[in-house]
């Protein structure tokens, strides 16, 4: 506790009741969470007694850690640490067949899965309005009404409905349960079940909940019900940084918690992460929003360097960010480049190639949801459960077998399980690829049934037939083989694990968990920046229309919105700042010649001079504002000068900019800017 801050100490030992801490960007409020949990372990309560909730498995497993090095209960792995989806399918594991037609080895749905069973629906039944091109579309719907915990009439009607209450007809058939049904089928069993209620209540006499602007309704509805007996309840959240409404959650539920409990309001606002100004600055923005629980936020570290500057045109923009990473002494894992929409990335991408500067754009695809990595998930998911349609749909022609595309539907319609009453109605190879796909399921049921999950992991890529369905294909051999390695290790670590559990927790690999950066610049949206923490962050395009996004505009919702997502990326920088906007930008299609700077450049203390082509500072003096030369002697390179590149071949030097950074015109690939510090280049006879 000593190292705790006066207001950090006050939440980690206050009173048991329900109690919101706010918690500015950079408080450590992860850190007085575990404290929290220590804190009553003191106090006596035993680990199974305590639930604590966040969003990402990430952030999870970061708690759990906290809890074991610094919590003295002889069995702390019985604290349940976990995302809400993870609880939700625990609970489900043990109850959900209290709800007529599942059973407790239900399959997970993916959002590809989501959109595989909706396409399915649209393909199937007869609509007229609406086709196979409206997935995305019964999609938002679908997740829409279970956001809310809602029901399907009072959101749509028509063929909408019919299409909702089709998917939810099909995933019951499948014995499958989406993302969103993880929490609604929670509800629905603790709604129908008052013993499983009470025995969930009385089991958790204490609930901690991480991330709490990230929660939606229905999240916000499990622990109301969970917290109803004992009300020792604390909630910890920054609604400045409630950014994914347009994924269900919702800023309301600051204003629900207080409605519904008798609830002690504390504040972290002290930021430990960003320089005093870069703080203050983020603060100044946040206060604009009406939906704000008032707090100052403030910081003891040195000021940083903050920039503001305007640029012609964006690809000028993209030029001069990558200029100042190259002209710093830094590593690159240091420096993130922050885009409102992903379109936006393609001309910093141009630039960091044409460096020969490393990447990543945030957000890849994922381990779990690679082709070859699904393939074998599915088979696993049908051997656990051969209702599930849209597993087995995926792998029964994989490795081919014979078994296309039009003999799929002929199955569709007759039901995979009664195939051998209707060979009339397939061909001999088609028989013959069902059968010898039905003897690989067997053959692996036996593998499993007889000798465990470990020798499942061993055998089933032969057995699939995987090693020589990827003979010319390596890297997705591997892939396939690192998967063997996950349930390896994770069976070691847990030797009770099963089948069921695994795939579960394969499934809830969630969007938010994120690969090692190792040495590269980061490319990122501010969505999905939420979380990281850079010492030199670019926030580019602060152009209205872009950031905030254009549909904000007469919204003041969408608006409050927007400025939360500003906030989100001036706080991931810890101590030099730049913001920029162009004046011209290619988006959807058009060149937009004039774009006006965002209105939260005001809103922050800045003023601007378009036609001066540079930003100017605040009044107060707080932020530095550099120009650039526009050329300078270069270190064996002048205009005119012939060279050649191992790449683009051979060019001519247009103009030299600074010492290092020299703009030509290549014969092959045209004008590229390439930085003599890792431009492999040669000067050639001027003739």
């Amino acid at each position: 506790m000593t190292t705790l801050t006066q207001s950090q100490t006050q939440i980690v030992t206050a009173p048991l009741g329900a109690a919101l801490v706010t918690a500015g960007a950079g408080s450590g409020k992860t850190r007085v969470l575990t404290q929290r949990v220590a804190h009553l372990a003191k106090q006596g309560e035993i680990s199974k007694s305590i639930l604590v909730l966040t969003f990402t498995n990430k952030a999870a497993k970061e708690i759990q850690e906290r809890i074991k090095k610094g919590v003295g209960w002889k069995h702390p792995e019985d604290i349940f640490a976990g995302t809400f989806h993870s609880f939700c399918a625990y609970l489900l594991h043990k109850r959900i067949d209290r709800l007529e037609g599942y059973t407790k080895d239900f399959s997970i749905y993916d959002t590809k899965d989501t959109e595989k069973a909706i396409k399915e629906v649209l393909t199937s039944n007869t609509f007229l309005e609406l086709g196979k091109d409206d997935v995305k579309l019964v999609e938002w719907m679908i997740s829409q009404i279970k956001n809310e915990n809602g029901r399907d009439e009072d959101y749509c009607e028509g063929e909408m409905l019919r299409a909702v209450r089709a998917y939810n007809a099909l995933l019951r058939k499948n014995n499958a349960l989406d993302f969103n049904d993880l929490l609604t089928k929670t509800l629905e069993v603790l709604d129908k079940n008052p013993d499983v209620l009470e025995a969930e209540q009385k089991r958790y006499k204490h609930i901690l909940v991480d991330e709490f602007q990230d929660t939606n309704k229905a999240q916000y509805e499990i622990i109301k019900c969970l917290a109803e007996i004992h009300k020792s309840i604390m909630v910890v959240g920054d609604e400045d940084q409630c950014i994914y409404t347009w994924r269900g959650a919702s800023i309301d539920n600051f204003k629900r918690f207080q409605k519904d409990f008798d609830v002690t309001v504390y504040k972290l606002e002290q930021n430990f992460r960003s320089s005093r100004n870069i703080v203050e600055l983020a603060d100044n923005l946040a206060d604009n929003n009406q939906t704000r629980i008032k707090k100052k936020l403030f910081s003891h570290l040195p000021d940083g360097k903050i920039e503001f500057q305007s640029f012609f045109g964006a690809r000028e923009e993209a030029r001069f960010v990558v200029g100042s990473i190259l002209k710093q002494k830094a590593k690159y894992s240091d420096f993130a480049i922050m885009v409102r929409i992903n379109a936006m990335s393609r001309l910093f991408e141009e630039q960091l190639l044409d460096y020969n500067i490393p990447y990543v754009i945030w957000g890849g695809f994922k381990f779990f949801d690679r082709a070859e990595v699904k393939i074998v998930l599915n088979y696993l998911r049908v051997l656990l459960n051969p209702n599930d349609e849209v597993a087995l749909y995926e792998i029964i022609n994989f490795p081919r077998r014979g078994v296309g595309d039009t003999s799929i539907e002929k199955i569709k319609e007759v039901g995979f399980k009664n195939v051998e009453k209707h060979t009339d109605r397939f061909s001999k190879k088609t028989l013959s690829g069902i059968r010898s796909f039905r003897d690989v399921i067997q053959r692996l049921s036996t593998i499993h049934d007889d000798f465990g999950f470990l020798a499942l992991a061993e055998h089933m890529i032969s057995e699939i037939g995987l090693d020589r369905a990827y003979t010319e294909d390596p890297d997705r051999l591997e892939n396939v083989y690192q998967l063997v390695l996950d349930i390896k290790e994770a069976i070691k670590q847990d030797p009770d694990l099963t089948l069921s559990m695994y795939l579960k927790r394969a499934t809830l690999a969630t969007d938010t968990d994120t690969p090692e950066i190792n040495d590269r610049v980061v490319i990122t949206t501010v969505h999905s920046a939420k979380g990281l923490e850079f010492k030199n962050v670019f926030v580019v395009g602060l152009e209205d229309g872009l950031f905030p996004i254009k549909r904000a505009f007469g919204n003041i919702a969408e608006m409050e919105e927007e400025r939360r997502l500003l906030y989100v990326a001036v706080t991931r920088a810890m101590q030099n700042l730049h913001l920029s906007y162009a004046n011209s930008r290619m988006l959807w299609g058009r060149e937009e010649t004039i774009c006006k700077p965002s209105r939260f450049l005001k809103e922050m203390g800045f003023e601007y001079s378009p036609s001066r082509g540079e930003g100017v500072a605040r009044s107060d003096g707080v932020v530095e504002i550099k120009a650039r030369a526009d050329t300078a002697q270069s270190l064996g390179f002048k205009i005119a000068d012939k060279v050649k590149h191992e790449k683009f071949g051979p060019g001519e030097v247009l103009d030299v900019i600074d010492k290092n950074i020299l703009k030509i015109k290549f014969n092959e690939v045209g004008v590229k800017m390439l930085s003599l510090a890792y431009a492999k280049l040669e000067k050639c006879e001027n003739t």
